[in-house]
């Protein structure tokens, strides 16, 4: 330090001019300044537009958390009834009033007094400084020049009963405001307590020290006596069974018991029937459910009829609570249907947000899909890895994008840690889009997905993977939903659907002529079959033994293609047979379209294409079962697909001719038996529009117009997406896999530690340092170069290589391998919620809500998350005032 510093550090001494000259300053020039003063007012009013309220909930009073219901985390800033008003008013104190704010300013020299749940809510939730708190000054006059004294953090952290109001501008101590039984102190108990108890402090000159503002207040006996009374407090009011109000009133404990008790088999009820998706309402839902007349055969519709199966079960506690108990307190309405589910779905919630918390890295898989009811539902799906080493992809609901989108209700931002970039370009797009064309672009659709985890209190930061289909709205560069979701999340990876991509492969099969012929004319067939009663009567006599229908082909999924190919060619004689027998009908629809498809299919073309795509979805199948699986990893997609698929058809593409001469054998034997002729087509150097290969047999020309260029097709669009390395982030970060590591070279190791280092030096948990990461990575390399050259064997998936990652020795390597974990392979989990959403939504049931739809979801996709009945009637309690109680 400088000799100029060091003279400004010390207390310059005054000369007796300068002591009489202090004496002369005002004392009003001390003042204190904020720095959010010095904002303009446009920016403060859309800073306040971003406010939103919070919550105190008690420890049996859990905050309710949904996807679509919108909640925030707490901001300690005024309410927006108060905006601009500086005389808050402070009666009539309660705890519906400490909903809208937690700063103690409000509740400062209170007429009416504070009642127990709000005391509790300003003790548990006070005012804590947030990230972008700009800490406040006081400017002091000292020696004719002005100096500031700023307000710092570590204030705080010495003295935990500090807090700084905003509304008041000062610091107050919190168990002196609230617990204080006399206001005046000094050796006579005569001198009004103002500073930090009843008037803010607002002068920071002097906070610590000996002599400090704060550590005087800290050593007051009145202070001691108010902490050891606010302790007592808490600790009562957790335990409420010694509440004095409880301990002298126990009839109020035995009554409120009596009311659980008579929830709890309505609750349990809901809970099984959205387990088992069976639908609840009927044609009626309304009136005494206990009828006078025992033996009517209206149907009120399965969840009455359950409790009445009940009671007649022998439940008296459900039947008494439905004797005894007033219609509006009975709790089997509709209206309680849809709440207690909604309640079942947080309860559900945030089981999986607190899981995912734990685990810190997360990745968000959504998919677009429409419903029964013409509704764009969006499926959200969260994949992490715990605590366990064990990997999830948890559904956590649907979201009607129209809705969300315009309906200017649902559709305010209610989360103040929204980029306010992020939130006047969601706005602006949508103002500009026309009201006759609601459409939902990807960064519309980028924009609600950022929302919904926002709403659900998900930290953007720690968000490392995005899984999509491979469609233009998901992946475009320039507006797609991607792009979107990576401006805030910006470590996030795309991670591209491997089955999407492998299905859209196999689909270059239908470049080649005559399997693009023969798929419609499989097609065709099970379309005729099926259309008709009496012709698929003929095909299930026809087929007896064997499997008595033929599966349909799936438009979307080719890889699902391959059950109906194998079921098609394994019955392709009795198939034949029953086309020949319905040729023969009066029918002249029938008959006349059967001899058709007879002509098609008793051909050697169609049986060597058939056989040849058979062979080819053979492969591949089994590799597009794989990846769909929950507990697969990236690494283990890309060695299946490049060892697997890759590796086998570029080995039958090198031996085609033994392989299609195989081919061709069976399909020479099957054709004998139809007795159909194996012959060549007409070959003319005139035309252009089939092949025209020279050939001296059937078998090489077969072999040269379908069977290479097959294989061919399929094994480019392969390589396209699987081998050409575009995202270079989770192309290098795989290679620290312990199959990969042994075969590392020293330039890739360079690439690595800056990689790690520009995508992912936010992260505390990871040491960016490249001598540290370059020393660990070497460590990593001779361990499994020994385990190799002892013939060990070498972890090919993310998940083992974890167990063999000690925390100690390899911390950042275990990082990087959580998140590769972490990272999705396939957006399976997406389709199969929307295979959820069929059975739900069905078309008796096609005007369900969006609330009860995703409740009803939760509790039938996540069987293996308990919930617990206390709970629910815990949040159903405290959502508002019961006509009965259940809680104390």
């Amino acid at each position: 330090m400088d000799t100029n510093s060091d003279h400004s550090l010390k207390r310059k001494q005054l000369s007796v001019l300068d002591f009489f000259n202090k004496k002369t300053i005002k004392p009003n020039n001390d003042i204190t300044c904020e720095p959010s003063q010095s904002q303009s007012p446009d920016s403060q009013e859309l800073i306040l537009s971003l406010n939103t309220t919070s919550t105190i909930n008690t420890e049996n009073e859990k905050e309710p958390i949904g996807p679509i219901a919108q909640q925030s985390e707490p901001e300690q800033h005024m309410p927006n009834e108060f905006l601009g008003n500086e005389n808050v008013p402070t009666d009539n104190v309660s705890a519906v009033d400490l909903s809208n704010s937690i700063d103690i300013g409000y509740f400062i020299n209170s007429d009416s007094g504070i009642d127990d749940h709000t005391k509790f809510g300003l003790l548990e939730h006070c005012w804590k400084p947030y990230k972008s708190f700009q800490y406040p000054f006081s400017c002091h006059s000292k020696q004719g020049r002005d100096e500031r004294r700023y307000l710092r953090p570590n204030h705080f952290d010495q003295y935990p009963w500090l807090i700084y109001s905003e509304s008041k501008s000062g610091l107050f101590c919190k168990y002196c405001t609230l617990f204080l039984v006399h206001n005046k102190g000094g050796k006579q108990k005569s001198e009004p307590l103002k500073k930090l108890v009843t008037t803010p402090l607002t002068k920071y000159a002097k906070l610590l020290g000996k002599d400090g503002d704060l550590e005087v207040h800290n050593n007051n006996l009145y202070h001691r006596e108010a902490v050891t009374r606010a302790t007592d407090f808490i600790k009562t009011y957790r335990s409420r069974d010694k509440q004095i109000c409880n301990l002298i009133n126990s009839e109020r404990l035995r009554q409120v018991e009596e009311n659980r008790k008579r929830l709890k088999p309505i609750v349990e009820t809901i809970i099984f029937m959205g387990r088992q998706n069976i639908a609840l309402r009927g044609h009626r839902d309304d009136g005494n459910l206990i009828a006078t007349d025992s033996m009517s055969c209206v149907n009120e519709g399965n969840f009455r009829e359950m409790l009445k199966y009940r009671i007649k079960s022998g439940d008296t506690v459900l039947e008494n609570h439905l004797k005894n108990t007033s219609s509006r307190a009975t709790y089997i309405s509709h209206k309680t249907q849809n709440e207690l589910i909604d309640l079942c779905s947080k309860e559900i919630l945030g089981f999986i947000l607190d899981d995912v918390k734990k685990s810190k890295y997360f990745s968000i898989i959504f998919d677009e899909t429409t419903d029964i009811s013409h509704i764009s539902q969006m499926s959200l799906t969260i994949r992490n890895v715990n605590e366990n080493n064990e990997v999830h992809e948890r559904f956590i609901g649907f979201l009607n994008c129209h809705d969300h989108v315009y309906n200017h209700d649902q559709n305010k931002q209610s989360n103040a840690d929204l980029d306010i970039h992020l939130l006047n370009e969601n706005q602006m797009n949508q103002n500009d889009l026309p009201k006759s064309e609601p459409k939902l672009t990807g960064e519309i659709l980028g924009n609600t997905v950022i929302s919904v985890l926002l709403d659900m209190s998900m930290d953007l930061s720690n968000c490392v993977g995005i899984g999509t289909d491979g469609c233009a709205v998901m992946t475009s560069l320039v507006r797609g939903a991607v792009q979107q979701i990576q401006k805030t999340a910006k470590y996030a990876v795309h991670t591209p659907c491997a089955n999407h991509a492998l299905n859209l492969s196999i689909s270059k099969s239908s470049n080649v002529q005559s399997v693009r012929n023969s798929v419609g004319i499989v097609q065709e067939i099970l379309t005729f079959f099926n259309s008709s009663s009496k012709r698929s009567y003929i095909l299930k006599n026809v087929l007896k033994g064997n499997k008595r229908t033929l599966s349909s082909l799936c438009e979307t999924r080719w890889i699902e293609r391959h059950d109906s190919f194998i079921q098609f060619q394994t019955c392709l004689p009795e198939i034949i047979e029953a086309l020949t027998s319905i040729s023969e009908w009066n029918d002249a629809v029938s008959s006349s379209k059967s001899k058709t498809l007879l002509a098609a299919i008793c051909n050697c073309e169609f049986i060597l294409t058939l056989y040849t795509l058979s062979m080819v979805l053979s492969v591949t199948l089994p590799a597009s079962r794989a990846l769909q699986g929950v507990n697969q990893d990236v690494v283990t997609a890309t060695r299946c697909i490049e060892e697997h698929i890759i590796g086998v058809l570029k080995d039958k593409r090198k031996n085609c001719d033994v392989g299609f001469k195989n081919i061709f054998e069976d399909c020479k034997t099957i054709m004998e038996k139809l007795d159909i002729d194996i012959k060549l087509p007409r070959i003319t150097k005139r035309q252009a529009n089939r092949s025209n290969i020279p050939s001296s047999s059937p078998e090489e020309y077969f072999r040269l117009t379908l069977y290479i260029p097959l294989l061919e097709n399929v094994l480019e669009d392969l390589r396209a997406r699987f081998l050409d390395k575009k995202n270079k982030t989770v192309c290098l970060i795989i290679q620290l896999m312990p199959c990969y590591v042994v075969d590392i070279a020293e330039d890739v190791i360079n690439e690595i530690i800056q990689v790690i280092k520009e995508y992912y030096s936010e992260f505390r948990e990871l040491d960016t340092n490249s001598i540290t990461l370059r020393g660990e990575i070497e460590l990593w390399k001779s361990k499994w170069i020994k385990c190799k050259t002892e013939g060990l064997e070498v972890p090919k998936r993310a998940l083992l290589a974890l167990e063999e990652c000690h925390s100690l020795l390899f911390p950042n390597i275990r990082q990087i391998l959580i998140i590769v974990a972490t990272l999705p392979v396939s957006v399976a989990s997406a389709e199969r919620s929307f295979s959820t959403l069929r059975r739900l939504k069905t078309w008796l049931r096609s005007q369900m809500g969006q609330n009860r739809l995703t409740g009803l979801a939760l509790l039938h996709i996540h069987r293996d998350i308990p919930v617990s009945t206390d709970n629910v009637i815990d949040r159903f309690a405290s959502v508002h005032k019961r006509n009965i109680d259940f809680i104390l």
